[in-house]
């Protein structure tokens, strides 16, 4: 049976303290809450310890998310007579968890899903994240481009792409970069490159966006030799 109540417990669960004191979770609580409640009650008396746990209180139209801690009271010869619960309204936070959490899976669906190559790093050109697109437009796996250093790796400085992510880093602007090689990448590439500061913790990074261009490089070459082509004849 409850004891002593304050006025918080009494504006959650609308109800008024004469109301409350000498009944139990059953009768003026909801059967999921009056379960949660009643069972670390009891966890916090046969272990003789607080216990501390998360649940959801549905009253009327409002569904808050608490944190409770529960731990027993003991008479002066240590006897346990009661448990005293002290419960603080998490919801807010737990709704910022949720949008936080949505927005990284989100994240992590563009990443994974997209076809252009991304790729962030630190000012020392640590790699931090980068997607599976773009190890498969430079025939590496993901695992080996995470290992390249932006600035420092011969990967990246045979390409030039080094070069312009300094530059890019140290005026603060966005930069584009074509690539077109047969040795840098271990194999023929023809890439677009975009690199992009942004700040993040307080701190400068960078992103590197890479477009696989050899269809359109091989579109622009068939392109001028058809042109060539008909000019010759009109000669």
């Amino acid at each position: 049976e409850y004891i002593l109540v304050n006025k918080r417990f009494e504006k959650i669960f609308h109800l008024t303290g004469a109301s409350i004191i000498g009944r139990t979770n059953d009768e003026l609580l909801n059967y999921e809450t009056a379960s949660v409640l009643q069972f670390n009650e009891e966890l916090a008396i046969n272990n003789d310890k607080p216990v501390e746990f998360e649940h959801i209180v549905k009253t009327g139209n409002d569904v808050k998310t608490f944190l409770s801690v529960t731990f027993p009271l003991h008479r002066p010869d240590g006897e346990i007579y009661g448990v005293c619960g002290i419960s603080t309204d998490i919801s807010e936070v737990k709704e910022s968890q949720q949008r936080i959490e949505d927005a990284l899976d989100l994240r992590e669906k563009i990443l994974s899903e997209s076809p252009i190559g991304i790729a962030t790093y630190d000012a020392t050109g640590l790699c931090l994240s980068a997607n599976d697109a773009l190890g498969s437009i430079i025939a590496a796996k993901k695992e080996e481009v995470m290992d390249q250093n932006l600035f420092e790796s011969p990967v990246w400085r045979l390409s030039g792409i080094s070069e312009v992510a300094r530059e890019s880093f140290e005026l603060n602007a966005k930069l584009r970069h074509e690539v077109k090689s047969n040795t840098a990448f271990q194999t023929a590439v023809a890439l677009d490159c975009y690199l992009v500061p942004f700040m993040a913790e307080g701190e400068r990074h960078i992103l590197l966006m890479i477009s696989d261009i050899k269809k359109r490089i091989k579109a622009e070459t068939e392109t001028n030799r058809l042109r060539s082509f008909l000019k010759n004849i009109i000669d």
